[in-house]
């Protein structure tokens, strides 16, 4: 009786040391996936397996469907008039930017440029005549790595906002 507590001793420590060596070879999202693939793939599931492949599915379609939250990037905040702002880094896949430029003034014009290089050279992708205190939202398409906010002529401190949306 003694050698068959040390056998099965053996046993379950040689299993639980190969299932440890095992799990720690690849991560719970390759586990679950390996089962994805060998459980859920067949039709007319039932109990468990069918609850858990459908709960995958789900998860599957929430992970597809959900829109990012947009990145906002501060151009200038009370900075006075006239400037050309930092360029910001709008590199992460995004769509969209969309700028809200406001002044304690007025700003007449103002512009969005942008560069792949930083190197000195930069587009104007739009300038805007604005003849207010608060410009229209203006959203452009992304098209480089690096944008910028240049205030031309205006009064007064300046905020510029600007939100990038991916689509």
């Amino acid at each position: 009786m003694n050698k068959k507590k040390v056998f099965l001793f053996l046993t379950v420590a040689s299993l639980l040391s190969f299932g440890l060596v095992a799990f720690a070879s690849g991560t719970i999202e390759d586990e679950a996936n390996a089962y994805y693939e060998k459980f859920c793939i067949r039709d007319n599931l039932t109990g468990l397996t069918a609850f858990v492949c459908d709960l995958r599915n789900q998860v599957d379609i929430l992970n597809t469907s959900l829109t990012p939250e947009p990145k906002t990037i501060i151009f200038a905040e009370n900075r006075p008039a006239s400037f050309n702002s930092e360029w910001q880094d709008v590199s992460g896949g995004y769509n969209t930017l969309s700028v809200d430029v406001s002044s304690t003034g007025t700003i007449a014009t103002y512009a969005i440029q942008f560069t792949n290089d930083m190197d000195g050279s930069y587009t104007v992708q739009t300038g805007l005549v604005c003849s207010s205190s608060q410009c229209p939202l203006l959203t452009v398409p992304v098209l480089a790595k690096y944008y910028r906010v240049s205030i031309g002529t205006a009064s007064g401190d300046i905020t510029a906002i600007g939100y990038l949306v991916k689509n």
